[in-house]
Formats: structure tokens, sequence, C-alpha cells
């Protein structure tokens, strides 16, 4: 195989070929930034324009209306303005009202913190019936898992010592049920044994 031999201008001279070749069509860092600040500006430009006329139509409308008019549409504003902070200041007194509710009601912040925005309402009535609705269900769950708890841990056995003797006696073995003798047969087999033997 025969090996190719370039020059030093030669070999120049194909590299600027093709990284003409391989740039051909695409901006220059400089070409970017002009057309990017173009396109920035005209952007801009567009969004004041816009702006500018679509105050102008405002006030335009404004200027057609007569001074009447102007003054019931600054009237309804005003009075939307004042709704507005009329229902912020109900939801604010509902707050209260429901934190006061759960409080009086012996329940604990943790308990509701993270529902108390769902249950607040504009409507005093409505807030009122959701937290009652809540505190009834925090109630009633806690009341089942006390009473589980209580059903769980009662049939704990009472500690005896190592022989069992000394706690239980035989007048004491005696006066037991059936079903507490089967009980202590079964968890403790070897004191069960020294009282039947």
């Amino acid at each position: 195989m025969a090996e190719s031999t370039f020059t030093k201008e030669e070999l120049t001279e194909a590299i600027d070929n093709a990284v003409q070749k391989a740039t051909k069509g695409m901006y220059s860092e400089e070409d970017f930034q002009q057309k990017l600040q173009s396109e920035v500006d005209r952007r801009v430009q567009s969004g004041i324009e816009k702006g500018v006329n679509t105050q102008l139509e405002k006030w335009k409308q404004e200027q057609e209306l007569t001074a009447e008019e102007l003054a019931k549409k600054k009237i309804e504003e005003r009075q939307s303005e004042l709704d507005n902070i009329s229902k912020n200041l109900s939801q604010k007194e509902n707050r209260l009202n429901a934190i006061n509710q759960f409080s009086e009601a012996g329940i604990g912040k943790d308990d509701y913190d993270g529902m108390l925005d769902l249950l607040i309402d504009s409507d005093p009535e409505v807030t009122s019936t959701k937290v009652s609705t809540y505190i009834d269900k925090i109630t009633s769950a806690k009341s089942r898992l006390e009473q589980s708890l209580k059903e769980k841990y009662s049939k704990v056995p009472s500690p005896t010592s190592n022989s069992g003797e000394e706690g239980l006696t035989k007048d004491k073995f005696n006066k037991m049920s059936y079903s507490e003798k089967i009980e202590l047969k079964n968890n403790q087999p070897d004191v069960y044994k020294t009282f039947v033997e």
C-alpha cells in the first residue's frame, strides 16, 4: 500500500477546506450574539407595544364613559375589593373558631394541624359542622384504640416468683375459677403441677 505524503501547505489547505465545509451555514459567535440580541430586542419591543396598546384601550374606554358610569365602575371595583377583604376576615374568624372547637374538645394541634385548611369554609356553619365531624372521628378512633389496648393488656398475667408458691397459695388456687386454672396450666405448667399433685 502506497503511503501519501502531504506538504505542510497541502495539509493546512485540506484542513481549512474541511473546516469550511463543516461550518458552512453556521453563525460565528459574533453573528450569533447579534442575532440573539436582535431577537430579544424585537420581543421586548413587541411586549412594550402590547402593554401600551392595552393601557391605551383601557384609557379610551374610561374616557368614553360618562362621569356617572366611571363613578359606578370605581364603586364596583371598591365593592369587589371589600368583598374579598370580608371573605378573608370571615375565613380567619372561622379558623379561630375551629381551633377553639378543637381546644374545647381536648384535641391537640398535632391531631388537626394538617387538616385545618381543608375544614375551613367561608360559611361559619359549614366550618363548624366539618370540624365537629372531624372531632367525632378522632374521638371515636381514640376510644377504639384505647379499648383495644385495654383488652390486649388486661390479659397479661400477674407476675409471680420463680417458684410460684410465694404469690399463689393452695387456698388461692382452690378459690380460682376453672378458666383461671386452665390459664395457669397453659402459662405456668410447673406451678400448676405443684398444686394438682
